[in-house]
């Protein structure tokens, strides 16, 4: 039997060029992030509830319930308890095949939008004075644990200011 559709939404991530697809199903909800894919309670899930918030509250009270029960344990100590995974496990619909596919294509939509910290290390020492350098690597040696973050940041930024 398949499940009734309430909402569908393609979400974009903040951390990458990946879309996600979330849907809000009569008795679930389902993201094919890899959050998602790991029955956690992703931000994408949050929104398409927010979104459906009050036909979720007038059509389908019950599972708007287990909503509220699921949203309230998230932001306090119970998050870690057996409950809130049992809860987690009946609210949250995974297609594992597609939240592994989604996964791969994060891994590899990041390897093509950064430059790896060897080749920025040989422009810095290839266009830049001795000092520079130093003040330079310095600089990349305290967010070398963030390299990522920060190329991703970077370029993201750079493609909007062009």
């Amino acid at each position: 039997m398949q499940k009734k559709i309430i909402d569908k939404q393609e979400i974009k991530s903040s951390s990458s060029a990946n879309i996600y697809e979330t849907v809000l199903y009569e008795d679930s909800v389902s993201c094919n992030c890899p959050a998602g894919g790991k029955r956690s309670f992703c931000k994408h899930m949050i929104k398409i509830i927010h979104d459906n918030n009050e036909l979720l509250q007038n059509k389908y009270p019950d599972f708007y319930k287990k909503l509220s029960e699921v949203l309230i344990m998230k932001n306090s100590s119970d998050k870690n308890s057996d409950a809130y995974k049992n809860l987690l496990s009946e609210i949250i619909y995974v297609n594992k095949e597609i939240a592994e596919k989604s996964h791969n294509n994060e891994k590899n939509i990041i390897k093509k939008e950064q430059i790896s910290l060897n080749e920025v290390i040989k422009n810095i020492e290839k266009n830049y004075s001795s000092e520079e350098q130093e003040k330079l690597l310095n600089i990349l040696n305290s967010i070398k644990p963030h390299f990522n973050d920060v190329i991703r940041y970077l370029s993201e930024k750079h493609k909007f200011i062009n």
